[in-house]
């Protein structure tokens, strides 16, 4: 893969790739040296907020690494959980289940759901983050953190900003609200991502992995505050069913996991026009080629580190094969060919929606907002024909274009990759 981005790659970004902490260079660390030295014990309070799929599973996934049964540990962590619906939390906390959104999984009683914001962020080292993007600014305006806690964010949604020309993820969210509150700052905002199904996740007889991504400040300090917060996480996600990582390049990190939604687009088109594999192999292949070159375009996030790990190249696959988003499109093409394709933005983003409340259970997804947020930042800086496929997903899923032209611009993106 390092090979195959190599020439879209500063200098640069070389020098700062052989920063990645499970990387080969003599400075680095295996999985195992990080475990080892990690915080001796388990914080005695963790908190997520969100009880839809994804935060379900994270709470599942940190009450087996945290359990008061394993032997490492040497006091219970208590796992306080926010909903924001009481029936919700009343499941949870009688009979132990969260069957909307996650049937089938046993949460144990050191995990307690709230209601109540405030109480369930009191007193916690570490809070994860599992809740929509838009959701972000109410929630984040007047929250109390304790000192010294570490954020995590499992969001993969993107964001534009005309005003200062640059896309901005879910950590740049967090910072910003965060900052203007009068909160106690966290000690670190890191992000995880990787190729996850979320009922696969919480299974004992599957396996998983992740990517945690911190900041690598210019004060060495905050640098290795950083580092140690994402040990921090990793020592309370990681078990026998489910490995997370370290890199330094947690922008990477947010680009590929909100990147590789809009091209799982892409291929759930070509499933829509009934296309094989061998088109959709081509389009994560030629996606692969986009995302490296968006990034480096921009100076955000170092291609040869970040797709080396799960949150790189494992979940752009698992996404175009597996994906919800794939799913949403391929039934908003066939939708299309059955009932005709609409010719507005208006009326797209409503077909949109349908699709995403007919089909998805009342959850939201972020792969094709993320679309329309590439879109706008390709057309500031002037780079839409070099970013075929990209540009392609936008116009069939907003601007009417006939599906069948993913064809024309899989060609064009192959023949940017090639060279």
């Amino acid at each position: 893969i390092a090979t195959s981005t190599s020439r879209v790659l500063t200098n640069n970004c070389f020098r700062k790739s052989l920063n990645c902490t499970f990387g080969t260079t003599s400075t680095n660390m295996s999985n195992n040296e990080q475990n080892t030295e990690s915080m001796s014990t388990f914080p005695k309070k963790v908190a997520v907020v969100g009880a839809g799929s994804f935060g379900s599973a994270m709470t599942r996934i940190i009450a087996k690494a945290v359990s008061p049964e394993d032997s490492e540990s040497s006091s219970s962590t208590n796992i306080a959980w926010y909903a924001r619906r009481s029936t919700i939390v009343d499941e949870i906390n009688t009979q132990r289940t969260n069957s909307q959104y996650l049937p089938g999984a046993a949460f144990p009683s050191h995990v307690r759901a709230t209601t109540n914001l405030q109480e369930c962020v009191d007193g916690a080292s570490v809070i994860v983050l599992a809740i929509p993007t838009g959701f972000l600014p109410p929630l984040l305006k007047d929250l109390q953190l304790s000192p010294n806690s570490v954020i995590v964010s499992v969001l993969k949604s993107l964001k534009y900003s005309p005003a200062e020309q640059k896309m901005v993820t879910s950590v740049d969210i967090i910072n910003q609200h965060l900052s203007q509150g009068s909160c106690n700052p966290p000690a670190a905002v890191v992000a995880l991502s990787g190729p996850n199904l979320y009922r696969e996740m919480v299974s004992d007889d599957e396996f998983a992995e992740a990517t945690i991504g911190y900041d690598d400040d210019d004060d060495d300090d905050q640098s290795r505050g950083n580092l140690e917060a994402a040990r921090l996480v990793q020592k309370i996600t990681s078990s026998s069913c489910f490995q997370t990582s370290l890199t330094n390049d947690r922008i990477g990190v947010e680009l590929c996991g909100g990147l590789k939604n809009v091209f799982s687009l892409a291929v759930g088109y070509m499933e829509g026009l009934d296309l094989g594999w061998n088109a959709r192999s081509a389009a994560m292949r030629a996606g692969q080629h986009e995302m490296a070159r968006f990034m480096d375009s921009r100076g955000m996030g170092v291609p040869s580190t970040v797709f080396e790990t799960s949150a790189g190249v494992g979940d752009l696959v698992l996404t175009c094969t597996a994906g919800r988003g794939r799913t949403l499109a391929a039934a908003f093409v066939k939708e299309g060919l059955q009932e005709g394709f609409v010719s507005s933005k208006r009326d797209s983003i409503e077909r949109w929606e349908h699709l995403e409340n007919t089909m998805l259970n009342g959850m939201k997804l972020p792969d094709w907002h993320n679309a329309q947020y590439v879109h706008q930042a390709l057309v500031d800086w002037n780079l839409t024909n070099d970013f075929p496929l990209l540009e392609a997903v936008y116009q069939i899923g907003f601007e009417g274009q006939h599906p069948r032209t993913i064809l024309d611009a899989l060609s064009k993106s192959i023949i940017l990759a090639d060279n």
